[in-house]
């Protein structure tokens, strides 16, 4: 290292991209939003400009990480080196060789720090794990010899061995230096952009990008300014931000825009009720909510007044990509999830349940679905979802919790028999008690039933299908596997208690 090298520090818990007083906001609950100024009323000259400060930020970025992650020994699969990584690191920048200025790559330098972080974050996690495994294992080891063992302490015992090997492959994996994308977004900070004083224009904001460059830079290129004006129009979003909340000083410099950051107090939450959301492909979401006793459901069509979401998938399964129509289309498809979930009412609501759903672009042999009928899911937005209700529910001071779909669309929503029979496509019928209604709806009713977590694989152990209820799961006696030629309901009209379960 040299004689004054460069240090960034941050707090705890502070992630990629975020500045110490976004970290801090964030650690006392506040809601950080962004809103993002275009770049369309640039001229070519500051076009390039910008073009010429992320390329050059890009290398930058890379080297300050190779020479963090090779100079603490974070390159080696070694658990003492992942597992204490220093607080903050120092960056050597004299043998860099660069046009930019020392202000700017010290707001680099600041990123860096943050990425790397970002990355011994889950070696950290997964040491974690894997230590109270190892210790586990290490106590069964030094208990009594037993000649012995049941069939079930052997297959615990398998399982755990299984699983530590697995997690020291995963995690000789997890050593690899972090790489920088190609879309990055540059954070910097009031060291080399302000908002100017004097706006004489007629546009709403003008903002200054100052200290970019080296003096010897600017010499040899013969730049006539070290100050460049760059003018934005502000919009509704930019407005509504800074009326509700406090703009810092840190922006993050992209491609498109300058993306500017507010800090939101925390809402605080007056609803009591619950709102189960099902995801699906014909219809964006199916959603059933309980306020004071008393249970509604919805769906796509209520609040936008058609299947807008299928048809767009559908053009998405047809359209090639990389074409301007698939980008077009992509847009529209994310603009619609966020204006759909902008429409649901959570003032009476204090906690939101989600289907939480992965892997769903391949089949249970782990390929990608490429071809018809399901074609359409690998363009299912479950990501957008889950990204704008978590975004809509902050707002709101609303909890989000992710549900596994384990069996909900199996089970009945008024006896709690599960059986695969039971839902055939779109409609459910119970083998059990002849209930009938929408798949989705009764799947959402599910999701709004208070029940005990199980996992995958209790149906081998039940072929001819189980109870699944606030208690646990039980199996069925043959005489309540008949099915019924009516219904069975109570005055709620959607939950049906069954004797003894």
């Amino acid at each position: 290292m040299s004689d004054n090298p460069v240090i960034a520090k941050r707090p705890k818990g502070v992630r990629k991209g975020l500045s110490k007083k976004v970290a801090k906001k964030r650690q006392k609950g506040d809601i950080v939003r962004t809103a993002r100024l275009s770049f369309d009323h640039l001229n070519t000259g500051k076009k390039q400009l910008i073009q010429l400060l992320l390329k050059e930020s890009k290398r930058i970025l890379s080297i300050l990480i190779e020479q963090a992650w090779i100079g603490y020994g974070l390159d080696k699969c070694n658990t003492k080196a992942n597992h204490n990584t220093p607080k903050f690191y120092e960056f050597d920048t004299s043998d860099i060789e660069t046009c930019l200025s020392a202000r700017f790559i010290k707001c680099l330098c600041t990123q860096a720090q943050g990425m790397i972080n970002a990355a011994t974050a889950k070696n950290k996690k997964r040491l974690f794990a894997l230590g109270e495994k190892q210790a586990e294992l290490q106590e069964i080891l030094r208990s009594d010899v037993v000649t012995v063992r049941t069939e079930q302490e052997v297959k615990h015992l398998n399982n755990l061995c299984k699983a530590i090997k697995t997690m020291q492959r995963r995690f000789a994996k997890l050593h690899t230096q972090p790489s920088v994308p190609t879309n990055i977004k540059i954070e910097i900070n009031s060291l080399v952009i302000e908002q100017a004083s004097e706006n004489n224009t007629q546009f709403d904001v003008l903002m200054t990008l100052k200290s970019l460059f080296k003096r010897s830079y600017i010499k040899e290129n013969g730049l006539d300014k070290t100050k460049f004006h760059l003018p934005f129009k502000l919009h509704r979003q930019y407005n509504k931000l800074a009326s509700d909340g406090e703009k810092l000083n840190s922006y993050l410099l992209g491609v498109q825009g300058l993306d500017c950051r507010f800090v939101l107090p925390k809402a605080e939450v007056t609803g009591k009720g619950i709102l189960a959301i099902d995801q699906g492909v014909r219809s964006l979401l199916t959603a059933s909510q309980r306020i004071d006793d008393k249970v509604t459901s919805f769906d796509e069509q209520d609040i936008t007044g058609e299947y807008y979401y299928n048809k767009l998938l559908q053009q998405l399964a047809t359209t090639p990509q990389g074409t301007p129509k698939y980008r077009r289309l992509i847009k529209q498809r994310d603009n619609y999830v966020n204006s759909v979930l902008k429409h649901l009412d959570l003032t009476d609501i204090q906690e939101v349940r989600l289907e939480h759903l992965f892997d769903i672009k391949r089949n249970k042999r782990g390929v990608f679905r490429h071809n018809n009928p399901f074609r359409k899911v690998m363009f299912f937005a479950s990501k957008a979802i889950t990204t704008s209700l978590r975004s809509h529910c902050e707002m709101h001071g609303v909890r989000l919790v992710l549900q596994s779909s384990a069996y909900r669309s199996q089970r009945c929503s008024q006896c709690g028999f599960v059986h695969t029979k039971n839902r055939l496509g779109k409609s459910f019928h119970c083998q059990s008690c002849g209930y009938r209604n929408d798949a989705d709806v009764n799947a959402s009713l599910n999701h709004l039933a208070n029940l005990k977590p199980i996992v995958n694989g209790v149906s081998r152990q039940f072929p001819d299908g189980f109870i699944w209820n606030e208690s646990g799961v039980f199996a069925v006696p043959p005489a309540n596997r008949i099915r019924q030629t009516k219904p069975v309901t109570n005055d709620l009209g959607w939950l049906r208690v069954i004797d003894g379960y």
